[in-house]
């Protein structure tokens, strides 16, 4: 498991073309309410799943958008900050290109939708940011043994103190979104763009607006 360091260092022209957003959890039935008007040929890729909702730069968007999803590699990670509150991490990747979703690991959905992996009944939608079109990736079968050190720490993950949890998850996310962050996973490409979409406590985890989120 990595630990997040204070930046201490001027960061790279990469970092410094970071995107970030806010992302949303949506549940099994949030995303049931969402797409209910939609012809069942539509909607099978959502059945029963939870779903990760986020923004990415335009030109990572053209390049998901035009991929198959089951050909989009993708990797696990859980990290802890420096005061010690845990987030878990789901990054994509498609050339030197990165989305990373940013979950706080102390939330019960964060849990639920991690133990929805190994069954695939899990799923991402991304979108192009600014815009209303977006990209579906349907989950893909995530082995156990690779999810189950991410759910013990679910477990004992403790949520921070209020006084300290704005400046916690602010430090998360710019050290999540250095380049260097999440190292490569696509053989002969070094991460040049990366978005990140970050799930704050609480409220985007319980209260999504599923007709904005799920496209």
């Amino acid at each position: 498991m990595n630990r997040l360091r204070q930046l201490t260092y001027e960061p790279s022209k990469h970092d410094l073309e970071t995107q970030f957003a806010m992302g949303r959890l949506m549940s099994p039935a949030e995303v049931a309410a969402a797409t209910r008007h939609r012809p069942h040929h539509e909607t099978e890729c959502y059945e029963q799943r939870w779903m990760l909702c986020g923004d990415v730069k335009a030109s990572t968007y053209e390049l998901f958008s035009r991929t198959p999803a089951i050909a989009i590699p993708f990797r696990v990670s859980a990290f802890t900050s420096t005061p010690g509150s845990r987030w878990g991490v789901v990054t994509h990747q498609i050339e030197g290109h990165q989305h990373r979703f940013v979950l706080p690991l102390w939330e019960p959905a964060s849990a639920a939708f991690f133990r929805a992996m190994p069954e695939a009944r899990h799923g991402f939608s991304l979108g192009r940011a600014g815009e209303l079109q977006a990209v579906v990736i349907p989950g893909q079968p995530t082995g156990e043994e690779d999810i189950q050190p991410l759910l013990r720490l679910c477990t004992s993950a403790q949520r921070p103190p209020a006084e300290a949890g704005l400046g916690d998850m602010l430090m998360a996310m710019l050290t999540l979104g250095r380049a260097d962050a999440i190292p490569s996973f696509v053989m002969g490409h070094e991460v040049t763009d990366v978005s990140v979409s970050m799930l704050t406590s609480g409220h985007a985890l319980t209260e999504a607006s599923p007709q904005e989120t799920v496209h």
